[in-house]
């Protein structure tokens, strides 16, 4: 098990992600891996890739938080996708992203594509990633309809308005059955109203297995007491 918290490290760059990469390929047995990053523009594609590239493919567990790495593109992410389709054992992942507007729509299709289909815990924080929107939700629920093991979904996401209905109504039919953990935080999700909330219940009631179940939901008047009593 190892864990480093480097949030207040500004100087991270390429050179030492790309030595911490080579010392994490060299530990075979490593379980468990928690790394959070930050910087000031000094990491960049280069320490990136080599990072995603350089998970060893013995983890169980991966947490895993970009916080404000400034030069995270689409180009990374597809990269990281690669890293985690090679993580046959994985069975919890736990992704914080906060970007600065250079991750689009098909970067986080390429993450969704990446999820080990072995996993048990799903935890994606994407509450600072504003190109959130209905096309990414559908790649989502493809991907969520594979994790045929999946018993615990944590999704936050933010949207500028481009997650409209028909987004999260997919995101509503695609719920795992064996889940027995639910946390949604939509909180800075505009677009939530009664369709969606009605469409929601329906997918709840066939999950037989859930046990926990959190909802975090934006007030606005497109929410309603129909909504709400569905």
């Amino acid at each position: 098990e190892l864990r480093l918290d480097l949030t207040s490290v500004y100087s991270v760059d390429d050179k030492f992600v790309q030595s911490l990469s080579k010392e994490l390929q060299r530990l075979r047995q490593l379980k468990t891996l928690s790394l959070t990053l930050t910087n000031k523009g000094k990491l960049t594609r280069v320490g990136l890739e080599s990072l995603a590239h350089g998970l060893p493919e013995a983890l169980s567990e991966l947490e895993l938080g970009l916080d404000n790495v400034l030069n995270v593109d689409d180009n990374d992410m597809q990269s990281l996708s690669k890293g985690l389709g090679g993580l046959r054992q994985l069975k919890t992942l736990s992704l914080k992203l906060l970007a600065d507007g250079k991750v689009t729509s098909a970067g986080l299709e390429s993450l969704a594509h990446g999820l080990p289909v072995a996993l048990s815990e799903l935890r994606l924080d994407l509450t600072y990633v504003y190109i959130f929107d209905d096309k990414v939700m559908q790649s989502l629920r493809e991907e969520l309809q594979r994790l045929r093991n999946l018993k615990s979904l944590s999704l936050h996401v933010n949207t500028n308005g481009n997650l409209t209905h028909v987004g999260l109504e997919s995101l509503a039919h695609c719920l795992p059955d064996a889940l027995s953990e639910l946390r949604l935080d939509l909180s800075h999700v505009a677009n939530v109203d009664d369709k969606f909330v009605q469409s929601l219940s329906k997918g709840l009631a066939g999950l037989r297995q859930l046990q926990t179940l959190s909802l975090n939901l934006n007030s606005n008047d497109k929410l309603t007491h129909v909504g709400l009593e569905s």
